[in-house]
């Protein structure tokens, strides 16, 4: 979700998807990665892995494995997150990382990068991997693939850690820093 942008890591995303389809074949009839977002700058490399996989694939299964759909409205945004086996969040750096918490609010499992603030906003409730592993980013996919009740856990964990973030919780701590000061 968002731009699609270098430090977004689609291009480790993509080869670890691939991966994994490699490894379990018989997912990929009814298996895709969509990236939702429009894409940004410097996105040549993502767009030939892109080409590569979807190739590669179609070659096999007669469709592309890999949708890009470009940029989705809020309400498609939710329906995407809500019907998706896991969220891949694999980005080098984010601010803050809205997408990893929007998606454990509604119980999606969340398989992110372990860099920058991701481990903090995702704490036990998301899959951490280093996002230049892809053999670990594969191994989460299957994961949340093809043992769906072994990450029940991450659903209802991932609820309750995301209702602690609120716009009041939020204000409060804030008013409290500025009245320390």
């Amino acid at each position: 979700l968002g731009t699609i942008e270098p430090r977004k890591n689609l291009e480790s995303a993509i080869a670890a998807f691939d991966l994994f389809l490699d490894q379990h074949s018989d997912r990929a009839q009814k298996t895709r990665l969509v990236l939702a977002g429009k894409f940004g700058w410097r996105t040549e490399k993502v767009e030939k892995e892109i080409e590569r996989v979807n190739s590669k694939w179609r070659m096999q299964i007669g469709d592309d494995i890999i949708r890009p759909i470009g940029y989705v409205t809020e309400e498609q945004k939710w329906a995407l997150l809500k019907s998706a086996t896991a969220l891949l969040f694999l980005s080098w750096e984010e601010g803050f990382g809205l997408p990893l918490l929007e998606a454990l609010s509604i119980g999606t499992p969340v398989i992110a990068s372990n860099q920058g603030s991701l481990p903090e906003i995702g704490g036990d409730a998301a899959m951490f991997v280093p996002p230049d592993d892809i053999e670990k980013i594969a191994l989460a996919i299957a994961q949340c693939t093809l043992v769906p009740d072994g990450v029940n856990y991450l659903k209802e964990e991932g609820k309750k850690h995301a209702a602690q973030f609120t716009w009041q919780r939020a204000a409060q701590k804030t008013l409290k820093i500025l009245e320390t000061s």
